[in-house]
């Protein structure tokens, strides 16, 4: 769990970017307490494989931006699958800072095993996309 002040001052200033975040963009904040807390308890956890992985705050911020969105436009989403969906964005996000993919293929090793047997490789996978000009997204 958390336990540096300094990881849970970080986690305070996301909570205040998501709520923030929210308010701006769907004029209101989370649809559902619940779901809230689902956010919570799933970014503590990923907060928890960054810091001990050493992955960069840059992409554990860039996830958790990403699944802020996905939440605020998804509301109907099932809390029981906010740590499949904040996995998920944590490899989207790792894509998107062009991480090579053996890192990610770790990164997806490393998170699965943080789950204890709750994730499966098969459910983060992100399946990359190739445009004309060879950008991965």
């Amino acid at each position: 769990m958390v336990e540096t002040e300094e990881a849970k001052d970080l986690l305070q200033v996301l909570r205040d970017l998501a709520d923030r975040d929210a308010g701006a963009c769907a004029g209101s904040r989370f649809p559902r307490q619940d779901l809230l807390q689902a956010r919570d308890a799933a970014v503590t956890w990923l907060l928890d494989c960054c810091l001990e992985q050493r992955w960069p705050c840059g992409t554990f911020a860039r996830a958790v931006g990403i699944l802020d969105r996905f939440l605020q436009t998804c509301p109907s989403a099932r809390c029981g699958q906010a740590q499949l969906a904040t996995a998920t964005c944590m490899v989207l996000a790792a894509k998107k800072s062009s991480s090579p993919a053996s890192d990610v293929r770790s990164m997806i090793r490393a998170l699965v095993e943080y789950a204890d047997g709750s994730l499966l490789p098969e459910e983060i996978k992100v399946r990359t996309v190739q445009q004309n000009s060879n950008t991965v997204h």
